[in-house]
């Protein structure tokens, strides 16, 4: 049914009231991003990366007098070397299956730097008792702790980045229309990055920051007077296995099982208290953890995909944004590739290394890799936030307004009277004369179709 509202008519040198206007509080400008806004972006930018390294780069225990350089830690602080280090302590829990204890659990969490660099081999899980001063209450990771804490904030990022992704995937496929690249910016570079803390569930009932070891005596120099000290100690420690020791006092080194002084070279005298490295366990962890490398690394090649052919033209044009859109593919997928070949080569082909450190981390083209990732980082970051920008409809893309449709559900607003396309809306107050008013709207106007479409005849003024 139809009708013809041929009681309306345009006065187009009628103007809004301030009143009129505050009474539909619409903004004055929808597209502005003000520095409210940029702080609330950029803290949306950040946070997936804070909590990834920040919840993933262990405590550093000093062993040597000398101190890990700057690039040290920057190779210890790439996202490659954080989830290397979940994978090795789920492989080492699952090997240690039977015998695991506090004592391995704090050890395996640690990261030791010694004159030969970093140490996370089980050889110093088993050395690091002699100089423990701290264990966890229990073997695995207590609920009510910042562990728990951090591992729910990067499941939570991870799934909500997987989420959006997943869904952009559909909409590639005709399902849905809510594609994840038209609405890439600022505060959502990093989302490929949060899908890999899912990664850290793997390692989750086993990470702990409850322990203390002590520090800045070096190992080799201080063996023997280590060694004294147990045995010249007046104060009796019980064995921990599943909990921590009581003592009366806190700087006490724990009278945990520790070498023997016939193993010399700090070979591990219960090294039969695990499996074997290639123990079928183990190979499945190891294979499914790659596995889902490889799934997150189809994500990122889903960043390289265009939107609708809209974006797909766009993306082929020689311009600074659309560089930039291929640039953070590029960046997560050589990030994925490299994590994936360098895990593969040393889980199967080094050895099935079980150290928590990265065994190439202290290799000059790892530190290459390390300091090149930061350069694109940093480029992908500028550039992002360089051509970010609000639509009209109030969503953050690097995409011009040319493609705001592909961005926004809906159609844009304020074309102009007597050109083609949306260009205001109506109001109905019978308290007002004429009752209906047409309001011209600049913006962008979104929502679901209801009732029927009423056609508007336009009536010549004498």
């Amino acid at each position: 049914m139809t009708h013809n509202l041929t009681n309306i008519t345009i006065t187009p040198d009628v103007k809004l009231t301030p009143a009129f206007s505050h009474l539909f509080n619409f903004s004055d400008d929808t597209e502005t991003i003000d520095l409210e806004d940029w702080i609330a972006i950029l803290t949306l930018c950040f946070s997936p990366l804070i909590a990834h390294i920040l919840s993933g780069v262990p405590t550093v225990v000093r062993r040597s007098p000398s101190s890990p350089s700057w690039l040290d830690y920057l190779c210890l602080s790439n996202p490659t070397s954080i989830l290397w280090r979940y994978i090795a302590i789920a492989d080492r829990r699952t090997r240690y299956r039977r015998t695991w204890t506090a004592a391995d659990m704090a050890a395996s969490n640690a990261v030791f730097w010694t004159s030969a660099g970093f140490d996370g081999s089980e050889q110093m899980m088993w050395t690091s008792r002699r100089f423990c001063t701290r264990l966890p209450q229990h073997s695995r990771t207590a609920i009510f702790s910042t562990d728990s804490i951090k591992t729910v904030i990067a499941t939570a990022q991870g799934i909500q980045a997987c989420t959006v992704l997943i869904r952009g995937i559909l909409a590639l496929n005709g399902v849905g229309n809510k594609g994840f690249n038209s609405i890439l910016a600022l505060d959502s570079v990093f989302y490929p990055l949060a899908i890999f803390g899912l990664l850290r569930l793997f390692a989750a009932p086993w990470l702990t920051e409850a322990y203390s070891y002590r520090e800045h005596d070096t190992y080799e120099h201080s063996t023997e007077q280590t060694s004294r000290a147990y045995h010249e100690s007046d104060i009796s420690f019980s064995t921990v296995k599943h909990g921590a020791p009581s003592s009366s006092s806190s700087m006490a080194l724990l009278d945990l099982p520790r070498p023997s002084s016939s193993s010399p070279n700090n070979i591990n005298p219960h090294h039969n208290r695990s499996n074997p490295t290639d123990h079928f366990r183990a190979t499945i962890v190891r294979l499914i953890y790659l596995l889902l490398i490889c799934f997150v690394l189809g994500f990122c090649i889903c960043y390289l995909i265009p939107f609708k052919l809209g974006a797909a033209a766009y993306i082929d044009q020689s311009t600074a944004a659309a560089a930039t859109l291929w640039l953070i593919g590029a960046v997560y997928v050589f990030f994925s590739a490299a994590t994936l070949v360098i895990f593969a080569v040393s889980m199967f082909r080094v050895g099935n290394t079980t150290t928590t450190i990265l065994p190439c981390i202290h290799t000059w083209w790892y530190r290459c890799y390390t300091v090149v990732m930061l350069m694109a980082v940093v480029a992908m970051i500028v550039l992002t936030g360089v051509f970010t920008r609000r639509t009209a409809c109030g969503k953050l893309t690097v995409f011009p307004a040319l493609y705001d449709q592909e961005v926004c559900q809906g159609t844009p607003m304020g074309v102009g009277l007597g050109m083609e396309g949306p260009f205001a809306i109506v109001n109905q107050d019978p308290g007002m004369s004429p009752s209906t008013w047409m309001l011209p709207l600049k913006g962008w106007c979104s929502g679901k179709l209801t009732g029927d479409i009423l056609p508007m005849v336009q009536i010549p003024v004498d």
